[in-house]
């Protein structure tokens, strides 16, 4: 109840604008509501356990496979039951809408695919399920093993890069182009799980549980494992199916049914009483507060002491004081990377054109909010279609659109286009310094 929200995953989230929180507290209360529905057959309970159902698949298409566990508890109330039937039938529809299905259904109509990727561009969907397995089990072990604190990353993720990845790709017969092994200094809410401490908390569950009885009442009981087995094998559908780098903060909302797969038992209560239980409970709230306290999004200790206390760390773990003084320094001006740039162009010009990769972000373009229009360029686009769209100012990542200087100059020349404004800037921690220009067409 109290540990696991402490959880790094769970902790992080919560001072950000994550959705994948939004949709393990939705499955969560659906889980809930369920249980009421159980327990006095509500149509009330039933009408709330829709609604935040329907509420966690909207969050994020990922939890689709929920649903499974979700309809294994409640449909054997609501369908002996004429009631509960007519109000189940009643709430399809404002459900839907507030679902997954029109997101669904927009994709299908603008590209051609559910998945709103039928090229399978983005490399999220896996080549198979063999590969799917593979990929998500190494990733989901790396991600949920690392603890929260691990000045060390570097060379382990060396380490990995060396020993681990070239055995793992071999297995994945090129069928997860976005698999990887990612360890950080700080859990970060786009990589973190439940964090190690956490998992040795369950493990040390599930082995007192063994020949314990179950919990009288719950809803996840031995009398009814359906129900965790429905969750089980939603889990093994994404694993099959969902090629993500991030497999661990994706599986935010199954993890409450993996802690009641552990916790259904009543012996499970013996673990808490024992001292490994409570330095590892003790180890998990400071594991939590610690990255919390730090994160370079949202600082809560002076930087400049943090910077003070990691170059003291070099002696232990090379290159920690300035990995940490890149890391507070990009992130201190992510909410305007290219200002450098934008102050280069005139307070006149209402469009500009931003010509970078998917992963890159436009927002200072932007600015000042609310006189200026932000438009995607590609390298293809003609001089004309930039005129026709009232483009004559752009701010190009060079070293991502142009390979070698000749394709710059052959461009520019086509477009009868000049660099006004050039720098190099780092926009992310882990990158190197990327080359952005301000391009203006006449």
């Amino acid at each position: 109840m109290w540990l696991l929200p402490l959880a790094p995953l769970y902790v992080l989230q919560a001072g950000s604008v994550a959705n994948d929180l939004l949709g393990a507290v939705y499955f969560v209360a659906a889980l809930a509501f369920a249980a009421r529905l159980r327990r006095d057959a509500s149509k009330e309970a039933l009408v709330f356990s829709i609604v935040a159902m329907a509420l966690a698949t909207g969050a994020k298409a990922s939890n689709l496979p929920l649903v499974l566990p979700w309809l294994v508890l409640v449909a054997p109330i609501i369908w002996p039951n004429p009631g509960l039937r007519r109000a189940a039938w009643i709430m399809a529809l404002p459900a839907g809408l507030v679902s997954v299905l029109p997101t669904l259904a927009a994709n299908r109509v603008v590209t051609g695919g559910w998945t709103g990727d039928p090229a399978r561009i983005t490399g999220v969907e896996t080549g198979g399920p063999w590969s799917g397995l593979v990929g998500n089990v190494t990733q989901f072990a790396a991600q949920n093993l690392v603890p929260p604190v691990f000045p060390w990353a570097r060379a382990a993720e060396n380490w990995s890069g060396a020993v681990i990845e070239p055995v793992v790709r071999r297995w994945l017969h090129g069928g997860f182009p976005r698999w990887t092994i990612h360890f950080g200094e700080l859990a970060q809410e786009e990589w973190a799980g439940i964090g190690g401490f956490m998992v040795f908390l369950l493990a040390g569950a599930w082995v007192f549980r063994r020949g314990g009885r179950c919990a009288e009442g719950s809803v996840f009981s031995c009398a009814r494992p359906a129900v965790l087995w429905a969750g089980v094998l939603a889990g093994l559908v994404f694993f099959t199916v969902m090629g993500s780098e991030m497999t661990a903060r994706l599986l935010a909302p199954y993890y409450p049914l993996a802690v009641a797969a552990v916790l259904v038992s009543r012996r499970s209560e013996n673990w808490v009483r024992t001292q490994a239980f409570i330095l590892l409970a003790i180890l998990t709230v400071f594991g939590s507060l610690v990255p919390v306290a730090l994160s370079p999004a949202r600082p809560l200790v002076p930087v400049s002491w943090l910077l003070r206390m990691a170059a003291r760390m070099d002696g232990l773990a090379p290159g920690v004081g300035e990995r940490a003084r890149v890391l507070y320094e990009v992130y201190a001006g992510r909410d305007d990377p290219l200002a450098s740039l934008r102050a280069k162009l005139p307070h006149d010009a209402p469009v500009v054109g931003f010509m970078a990769t998917a992963d890159d972000s436009e927002i200072s373009a932007w600015r000042p909010i609310g006189s200026r229009r932000v438009v995607t360029v590609r390298p293809g686009d003609s001089a004309a279609s930039l005129h026709a769209r009232g483009v004559s100012w752009i701010i190009v990542r060079g070293d991502a659109i142009w390979p070698g200087s000749t394709d710059r100059d052959g461009w520019l020349s086509s477009h009868t286009a000049r660099i006004v404004d050039e720098a190099l800037i780092r926009t992310k921690a882990r990158r190197a310094l990327e080359d952005w220009l301000l391009v203006r067409v006449d």
